[in-house]
């Protein structure tokens, strides 16, 4: 019992003297006197002052302090005079426990916290010269590798983190960007190796250029063992973020992850699930107004040394109320993406099927409501700097496109080739499934057109030169196939390339059928006709390319074997050739657009052999004013945006040459009837034939100057005459002048007959005047009449003479014979 009481003694004594010598220090040393010691030696080691009003210290039963208002400065050239402000700092640690080895900490205090960060305009940040005060080299000589780096934390008992107040601030100069943490606050329960502590986080951010604001919170519990395992559980975070630069009033997120498991040995981080909760409230210019869903994500892995990031399955449901801009009132759906894996180091993603499907409604959708359903393959290589859409299906409303999307300079001037097959879809049905009233669909000639539309085509997209290619085009419509190659360059100014083949088209059925004959009712005075062009459009077009059609059908016409190739720029555009198989003979012509001045310039050039005159003015006019077949020749220009100005502005030459064919509105030869009747008291014989002149040859030469039509040369031959021409057409005010010199010849045939057989010899000068669908007619049949007399009487006064001196030579002779001696 001695032996025991002397140690208690002696540990009780040990005991006093502790306690007595504590409060001696406690009660003699102020720790302020050696502010500036402590001021010294962080100058010394971190080349900035630091500095603090006051510093309390407690020794028993933990050894702690407590440091009021302490300042670290700034680096040199920065703006900001402090780099780091803490009103008050409190950290204090058992003395006891320490006799065993084992180092429990209060929990560390840190009450108004401020931070200032920057980055200068030529990258140094303050905090540089920090990092490489403290980046020395350290030697040692101990294995590390038999102990794991946490071992020697074993006995560590954290009392936790109180930071409240707290503020960060980014000022990058750089990116002309500033970021600003306010209202931070991050408690922790206490820390022990093993068990789960408890981490409630929250901080409102604000970040300029792109001006936005969040406001988060966190809470997680976490658990850390020795051997490097982290294990996290009910993570649970809301962020609530606003900006201007973003489309939208507001978007929240809640995300709730219930358990993550770290190996730190194996570098090993395992989510079996994640789910976050979002909602995002439409702005201006957002075309929703509220959309909202769950994202969840299902065994997310990670592997830290291969650096891959994997998941089984990533599922997106969302649910969407449409804003003004968006033609549907709902939408709810989902996207899934099967067995997702990102390399890190590879940059790359692989990923099985990508699944979306989306329910719509809306008015302008069949029955109210559609459903739209997408599958594809996506591909993603940021080394490469490529991704891809493989496998890709599209179904929507009876439509369904399959195909292919690759992407190269994904990051930089992407480039997008697309491989795409729109299946077969009856057009028609789906505009009236969309309800979508096409006035152009209703009046159309044939009902069954639009019901067979398919497409395909290769196209590529280059966005450093705006370029569209659109290579092996098959796009049918109805019986129609229309097969070839286009492209676009410079949206700005398009530069468009094309080489396309129609195989044949009936226009007539896509149009209304025509409007029944109506009684003819008096014609209005003719109103200008304006003739609108787009023309800055054409100034900004450059143009080059082929369209070929095997035949094109419309209305009377039909023509085949269809060549119009085009080449343009700068607002001047040529079509050179223009040919095709039209009127049982083919045509070539040429035709040019100048939109480069004021006023837009037409010219057209034409050569055509065997031309049937009248079916092509019949086809354009429904007016077979000439008829004849035979060669036409043109070479016309004009000029003006309205039909007007472009009569006047006519120039060229113009050639006919044409047989058997016939004048319409108006009988030259019953014309001359008619006169002779009236002239002789005669009544004229019934009119029978049409009103038209019928010519077996015409040839005629025109010059025109400024839309006035001169006549070089009109000869006709018909039946009974000989017609020479010679005068004027006003083509603005649609009239002519015209001297038409008739000859009349013998022959009881063709128009005329015998009735004009006692004027042949005869030429009849008739005179055409007024307008040229209906012009007076007018001839002097009079004069040439008792021309006609006259040449008789003198005729029969001839032949009489003849007579009587033939009879006198007779007599004579026959006298002078009876007093010959033989």
């Amino acid at each position: 019992m001695g032996v025991v009481k002397k140690i208690l003694i002696a540990v009780f004594g040990i005991a006093i003297v502790t306690v007595i010598a504590v409060a001696v220090i406690i009660a003699t040393i102020d720790p302020n006197d050696y502010r500036e010691d402590i001021t010294q030696m962080v100058k010394k080691q971190t080349g900035r002052d630091f500095t603090f009003d006051s510093i309390e210290l407690s020794l028993y039963p933990n050894i702690g302090a407590d440091i009021q208002n302490a300042k670290l400065s700034n680096a040199s050239g920065f703006a900001e005079k402090d780099f780091m402000k803490v009103e008050q700092i409190s950290i204090n640690v058992a003395i006891l426990p320490l006799i065993s080895q084992q180092l429990e900490i209060d929990t560390l205090t840190l009450h108004g916290l401020n931070i200032n960060l920057a980055k200068n305009a030529e990258g140094v940040t303050n905090w540089d010269d920090l990092i490489q005060a403290n980046n020395k080299p350290e030697k040692s000589t101990h294995d590390r590798s038999k102990t794991h780096s946490l071992d020697q934390l074993e006995s560590l008992n954290f009392g936790g983190l109180d930071i409240r107040n707290g503020q960060v601030h980014w000022d990058d100069q750089q990116a002309q960007q500033k970021v600003n943490l306010t209202d931070f606050n991050l408690v922790t329960s206490a820390i022990t190796f093993g068990e789960f502590f408890n981490i409630d986080l929250n901080a409102n951010t604000t970040v300029s250029q792109p001006e936005l604001s969040s406001q988060l919170t966190l809470n997680i519990d976490v658990k850390v063992d020795k051997n490097g395992q982290f294990e996290v559980k009910n993570l649970t975070q809301t962020n609530q973020l606003q900006g201007k630069v973003i489309p939208v009033e507001q978007v929240i997120t809640e995300l709730s992850i219930p358990t993550i498991n770290l190996d730190l040995d194996k570098q090993l981080i395992a989510l079996p699930d994640i789910t976050v909760n979002y909602s995002v409230k439409g702005g201006q210019g957002f075309p929703a107004k509220q959309v909202e869903g769950v994202i969840k994500v299902t065994q997310l892995s990670a592997n830290l040394e291969q650096q891959v990031v994997s998941s089984n399955a990533v599922n997106v449901n969302y649910e969407l109320q449409g804003g003004e801009t968006l033609p549907i009132t709902t939408a709810m759906g989902s996207v899934k993406l099967e067995n997702p894996s990102f390399a890190l180091t590879r940059q790359t993603l692989s990923t099985g099927l990508l699944t979306l499907k989306s329910d719509l409604t809306g008015e302008t959708l069949p029955n109210g409501k559609a459903t739209i359903h997408v599958t594809a393959v996506p591909a993603l290589d940021l080394t490469k700097d490529t991704a891809s859409l493989t496998k890709l299906v599209i179904k929507a409303v009876d439509v369904q496109t399959d195909g292919a999307v690759h992407v190269t300079k994904l990051t930089n001037e992407p480039n997008v080739t697309a491989n795409l097959n729109v299946k077969q879809f009856n057009l028609r049905a789906l505009l009236k499934q969309l309800k979508l009233d096409i006035p152009a669909l209703n009046t159309m000639s044939d009902t069954k057109t639009l019901t067979k539309v398919a497409a395909k085509a290769d196209v590529t997209f280059n966005s450093k030169n705006q370029a569209v290619n659109a290579k092996n085009i098959v796009l049918t419509l109805d019986d129609s196939k229309l097969k070839g190659n286009a492209s676009v360059k410079n949206f700005d100014k398009p530069n468009i390339g094309y080489n396309l083949d129609l195989d044949k088209i009936n226009v007539s059925r896509y149009l209304p059928p025509p409007a029944p004959t109506q009684k003819p009712v008096k014609e209005e005075p003719a109103t200008d006709i304006e003739i609108p062009l787009p023309t800055e459009l054409l100034r900004s077009l450059t143009l080059n390319g082929t369209f070929k059609a095997g035949s094109v059908q419309y209305d009377k016409l039909n023509p085949t074997n269809i060549v119009v190739t085009t080449k343009g720029a700068n607002g001047l555009i040529n079509i050179n050739p223009l040919k095709m198989n039209i009127f049982k003979t083919k045509v070539d012509a040429t035709a040019k657009l100048d939109v480069r001045g004021k006023q837009p310039k037409y010219a057209v050039t034409l050569n055509t052999k065997k031309l049937p005159v009248g079916d092509v003015l019949i086809a354009f006019t429904d007016n077979d004013q000439i008829s004849g077949l035979g060669t036409v020749k043109a070479n016309l220009t004009t000029s003006g945006d309205k039909l007007s100005l472009i009569k006047q502005g006519l120039n060229g030459t113009l050639y006919a040459n044409l047989i058997n064919g016939a004048v319409k509105g108006f009988n030259l030869a019953q014309s001359i009837r008619e006169a002779k009747a009236k002239i002789s008291g005669t009544k004229s014989t019934a009119n029978t034939e049409e009103l038209q002149t019928d010519f077996s040859s015409l040839v005629g030469n025109f010059t025109i100057k400024n839309g006035i039509v001169n006549t070089n040369k009109l000869e006709a031959l018909a039946p009974f005459m000989r017609i020479d021409g010679s005068g004027t057409i006003d083509l603005p005010k649609e009239k002519l002048d015209y001297l038409v010199k008739t000859k009349i010849v013998g022959s009881d045939k063709g128009q005329g007959g015998k009735e004009l057989q006692e004027l042949s010899g005869l030429t009849i000068p008739v005179k055409l005047k007024g307008n040229w669908s209906s012009p007076d007619i007018s001839l002097d049949l009079k004069s040439l009449l008792g021309e006609k007399a006259k040449l008789e009487a003198k005729k029969k006064l001839d032949k009489k003479k003849e007579e009587v001196t033939k009879k006198l030579e007779e007599e004579l002779k026959s006298k002078l014979l009876k007093g010959l001696p033989f």
